[in-house]
């Protein structure tokens, strides 16, 4: 596939595409740092603010490039309602790279929010436009490589450390990578590298310590089952990355629109499905997805349950991440409703 080509960052829409004058870093930080900040949403450390009429803004340390590029090639090669990019920024705050995404603002409802008020048939009207959505995501042809959009490396917290201090793990875990080989080993790499993190914190470390051996043998053994189970899907397919309610936006103007495509890229064909599996609904949603995905995943879902089980572990385990854009801001950061998503 010959890829639309990768835009500069930062990156500006052209003039005849904005619906105003795009607001500039100055005027999204004071209105971040004012009394009255009007959050569309916010998740952990990552907020989106709506500025004036037609803009929303995600911002912060944790807020990537990656993401607002992934969200532009969608929006190039496909036809899924997707937030319109305007503008991808960055500028230095207190020593971290603070990335700016400006963005159409959508009015509406976050269907996790509504979806046990609505019937039975709406429900069936949106899963069938989910499900034409990943069949268009899947047929953007592979670049032959497994990543994000223009050979960027994966934002997937599975495929990195999943502790959210370290922003550039090891090429070999978050990739880009040429083959399904080495997008296996770097799935093996990451619960190798949590289970080492868990060591640390219980105090089981060091060559001292006598099922060091014992775990060497089960770490081989690990190796060969992920191999083994996430070979299955040689063909890297374009994949949201996080296929959930909160990231699909029911929009007042009837469109269903998906949002934070931070984890979007080319995956194994099992992506999507054993992330979205993963979510553990216990509700109607759990047989919408069964619509979407099928069942054609469920051994590797298997494995993937426990390879999360082992990072989470690992995570809860860890210091809390300091607040994006200063400390003083720890009261807007709290879930809230709206466009924006994780």
């Amino acid at each position: 596939m010959t890829l639309p080509p990768k835009p500069t960052i930062p990156y500006y829409a052209p003039a005849d595409e904005l619906p105003a004058p795009l607001p500039t870093i100055d005027e999204i930080l004071a209105l971040w740092y004012g009394k009255d900040t009007p959050l569309v949403s916010c998740w952990r450390t990552t907020p989106v603010l709506r500025i004036r009429e037609h803009f929303a803004v995600k911002l912060g340390s944790r807020t990537s490039v990656q993401e607002g590029l992934n969200q532009l090639f969608v929006t190039q090669v496909t036809n899924i309602p997707v937030p319109k990019v305007y503008a991808i920024m960055e500028k230095e705050i207190d020593g971290d790279a603070v990335c700016f995404i400006v963005m159409e603002y959508i009015a509406g409802k976050i269907l996790g929010d509504i979806w046990n008020d609505i019937g039975p048939d709406k429900k069936q009207e949106i899963t069938t436009k989910l499900c034409g959505y990943m069949k268009e995501l899947r047929s953007v042809p592979s670049p032959g490589y497994f990543g994000s959009a223009w050979e960027g490396r994966y934002m997937a917290r599975e495929l990195l450390d999943f502790h959210m201090l370290t922003p550039h793990p090891e090429p070999e875990i978050r990739g880009p990578h040429k083959t399904i080989d080495e997008f296996a080993e770097g799935m093996f790499l990451a619960w190798k590298k949590m289970l080492r993190r868990w060591e640390d914190f219980t105090g089981r470390k060091g060559e001292d310590w006598t099922g060091r051996e014992a775990e060497e043998r089960r770490g081989q053994l690990w190796r060969r089952l992920y191999h083994a189970t996430f070979k299955r899907d040689s063909t890297p397919v374009f994949s949201h990355g996080d296929w959930e309610r909160c990231n699909i936006l029911m929009a007042d103007d009837g469109r269903v629109v998906v949002i934070d495509w931070e984890n979007a890229g080319w995956y194994p064909k099992f992506w999507d499905p054993c992330k979205a599996y993963s979510h553990q609904n216990h509700d109607d949603w759990d047989d919408h997805l069964l619509q979407i995905f099928g069942t054609e995943h469920d051994i590797e879902y298997t494995l993937w349950h426990t390879h999360l089980d082992c990072l989470q572990e690992s995570l809860s385990k860890s210091p809390t991440a300091p607040i994006a854009l200063g400390e003083g801001q720890q009261e807007k950061v709290k879930s809230v409703g709206g466009m924006g998503g994780n």
